[in-house]
């Protein structure tokens, strides 16, 4: 990002997701946020790199597969089930899923707290779809509407 009182050329490492870019221009230009919409203003860390951030990305792929990602971590659950959680600090490359590491049942509880626990449909009624929603495991039969 570029502009006023924006250094050029820094690097921030904090998680963030493209909701927080729409709350972030609506503070630099000084206009009144919107509460019904989601996502966090980047401006903390762009007057400050290191800045306390506690928020995180959250990423769906289809319905009922979620990832949390905050600064050192990532918790991924599948629609089956299954989790995957990697300490970014000594594991960057997600190499070696700790799910079952009993040092992480804190953090790993925290991350499962924010698993969204509705879902909900993502394509209409008469969608044609996309390969990554059919990967998911749903299906278009005979045009039917999706149903979770």
């Amino acid at each position: 990002m570029i502009g006023p009182g924006i250094e050029k050329g820094k690097v921030c490492n904090k998680q963030v997701q493209l909701l927080d870019v729409y709350p972030t221009l609506l503070e630099l230009t000084n206009l009144k946020s919107d509460s019904k919409l989601e996502g966090n203003s980047l401006v903390p860390l762009l007057k400050k790199l290191n800045a306390e951030w506690s928020h995180y990305a959250r990423t769906s792929f289809g319905p009922g597969n979620y990832s949390i990602t905050p600064e050192d971590y990532r918790f991924i659950q599948y629609k089956d089930g299954s989790e995957e959680f990697y300490n970014h600090k000594i594991d960057p490359q997600e190499w070696h899923n700790a799910i079952n590491n009993l040092e992480y049942v804190d953090v790993i509880e925290k991350h499962r707290a924010e698993i969204p626990q509705e879902h909900y449909e993502i394509l209409g009624e008469g969608s044609t779809g996309h390969l990554s929603y059919e990967a998911s495991g749903k299906r278009n039969i005979n045009n039917t509407k999706y149903k979770l």
